[in-house]
């Protein structure tokens, strides 16, 4: 940040693009390419106040009182902002392969939002043939994929999984944000639109300035262009590798461990549980060792059956220190 006042003075203060500032653009589109090798147009980059505003953008580039399908379990966030903008939503089941491709196939929705390379909250990681058979569908049926790729630098082991951004440029919109990576108060993320939707884009809001002080985009533009960026990330995987490997050795010893699910990626997990009569008594266990728990029932967005008795283990954030002391107490 420092570097950046020095550097660019008293041109923070001039007015942003709409789409973003154009170092960051290139920054990003030269750092896609590097850690997901994915190859995109920099000028197809849109940037945005994190990921809920552009969600909302969406939301008006593809039309309102329109249906956007969504994973059930799922993140919230997500059909709460797509009903604030007037969008109809359709709940998707998750099963161990992702979002269920035959439902999919069912709905007349404009897109598709889904997390295919670590869903939240099932860590689901779906088959590349699922995601070709969900691409074909969003051909067949002039509609998008929404490809959230939110934990995608979280990859704890083995290499990035294909995105599906770079299988289809024509019908997948990519979305990241830096949340995860820097600060949930850094309200910064970007979405690649393919190049029809940007087009709409800039005639709807040509006329706007972007949301994202100028000071912001360029120091991320610094850190993405020096390196900074990826020495922090790999820092952090360094970190949550080990807190990961030692909360697995604890869930694996516990006796009313039935099952462990984990793929290797970002940075929770599920525990299959025994021995508890619903969740409500698995989440007063754990707040009596002082850890506040969810369940993926709590992610259910509408009422399905089969997800109960599976408690989501979520170690962002998590102290060092302080999972001794957790592991310590059982």
């Amino acid at each position: 940040m420092r570097a950046t006042l020095s550097m660019e003075g008293e041109h923070l203060l001039e007015r942003v693009p709409c789409d973003g500032d154009g170092q960051l653009k290139r920054a990003v589109a030269a750092y896609l390419y590097r850690s997901r090798g994915v190859k995109v147009d920099p000028a197809c980059i849109v940037v945005g106040a994190g990921a809920e505003y552009l969600y909302g953008v969406i939301v008006q580039l593809l039309g309102r009182d329109r249906a956007y399908a969504v994973e059930n379990p799922g993140y919230g966030a997500i059909s709460h902002t797509y009903a604030l903008n007037g969008a109809k939503c359709v709940y998707i089941p998750v099963g161990e392969s992702g979002a269920d491709c035959e439902e999919v196939e069912k709905t007349n929705a404009c897109a598709l939002h889904v997390s295919p390379s670590h869903q939240f909250p099932t860590g689901a990681i779906m088959p590349a043939a699922n995601r070709a058979r969900l691409i074909k569908w969003a051909e067949e049926n002039d509609s998008y994929i929404i490809e959230d790729d939110y934990d995608s630098e979280f990859r704890l082991y083995g290499k990035p999984l294909q995105a599906m951004a770079d299988m289809n440029r024509d019908r997948v919109i990519y979305i990241n944000t830096f949340s995860k990576t820097l600060a949930p108060s850094m309200r910064m993320g970007y979405m690649v639109l393919p190049p029809a939707l940007y087009k709409k884009f800039m005639a709807t809001y040509g006329g706007s300035a972007n949301v994202v002080p100028l000071f912001e985009q360029k120091t991320l533009a610094e850190a993405l262009d020096g390196g900074y960026f990826e020495r922090h990330v790999n820092r952090l995987k360094n970190y949550y590798r080990g807190v990961r490997e030692k909360l697995l050795a604890a869930a694996n010893a516990f006796p009313r461990v039935e099952k462990v699910i984990e793929t290797g990626g970002g940075l929770h997990f599920t525990l299959a549980l025994g021995g508890f009569s619903s969740d409500g008594e698995i989440k007063e266990a754990a707040l009596a060792r002082g850890i506040y728990l969810k369940c993926l029932s709590d992610y259910l967005l509408r009422p399905m059956q089969g997800y109960g008795g599976i408690a989501v283990i979520d170690y962002s954030g998590v102290d060092a220190d302080r999972l001794e002391s957790l592991i310590k107490m059982g």
